[in-house]
């Protein structure tokens, strides 16, 4: 299903097409058109494609820019590094795709948001890693922080609502300058992890890394009415791209 033609610079375009498709190739995608979920692969809109090369070219090398909520101090530098083949990518770049993803929800809820769902931030891992320290100092006599809560109630701007009814989470994690997705599935008990690359990191490092969201994250998970077990178990597949831990 094409959507209707809107007028963008005084020529009209084509919105994108809503396909489902298993292939990233365009010529293969074509024959997967089912009004459900946008085209991420079609080519990019010459025309604001030459708007932003322009734009960028106008920036100076201390000059800021707002996107979303997110301010951006040195912009051309950031920009920079988002283009150039092989750069690493900071924090910010990966919170600001996940901010984008959670304003795209708001905007478009028909489209693109789903309430069970849940997308949180880099900055969630590191106050995880502060939380579980406490945990550790302070033993039985440790409570949840406030802070947490703020997270679990949505009044958390990188966040953006409650977990009432949630049934999945998404995490970016950033270690050793190099990034994975998690995947929460409360149903699961499970922590399921998306790496593209297995030789980031060695055989226990994830392991160590998520571990304070395995005690963390059961703990907040119950103010929202989700039973969970009182830790999650780890479970780490190397064969494919999608390890596991349960």
């Amino acid at each position: 299903m094409l959507m209707t033609r809107q007028m963008v610079d005084k020529r009209s375009r084509l919105l994108l097409q809503y396909i489902v498709s298993p292939y990233t190739v365009e010529v293969k995608r074509r024959g997967f058109v089912d009004g459900t979920f946008s085209n991420l692969f079609c080519d990019v809109d010459p025309v604001r494609q030459k708007a932003f090369d322009d734009w960028f070219k106008s920036l100076k090398s201390k000059d800021s820019y707002t996107i979303g909520c997110m301010i951006v101090p040195n912009a051309k530098k950031w920009f920079e590094d988002v283009l150039t083949t092989l750069v690493w990518l900071a924090d910010d770049h990966i919170d600001l795709a996940m901010e984008l993803l959670r304003d795209r929800a708001r905007r478009y809820p028909r489209s693109y948001d789903s309430p069970s769902r849940v997308i949180l931030s880099s900055e969630f891992v590191r106050v995880v890693d502060i939380e579980h320290h406490e945990l550790l100092s302070k033993g039985n006599e440790y409570v949840l922080s406030e802070y947490m809560l703020e997270w679990v109630i949505g009044l958390q701007r990188r966040c953006g609502k409650p977990w009432t009814d949630c049934t999945h989470v998404y995490i970016p994690v950033i270690a050793n300058s190099h990034c994975f997705s998690v995947e929460i599935v409360f149903a699961d008990f499970t922590m399921y992890v998306y790496d593209s690359d297995h030789s980031c990191l060695t055989q226990s490092q994830p392991e160590q890394i998520l571990e304070p969201m395995a005690v963390i994250m059961p703990m907040m998970a119950c103010y929202a009415m989700t039973r969970l077990n009182d830790r999650l178990a780890i479970v780490r597949n190397m064969t494919t791209t999608r390890q596991e831990r349960s």
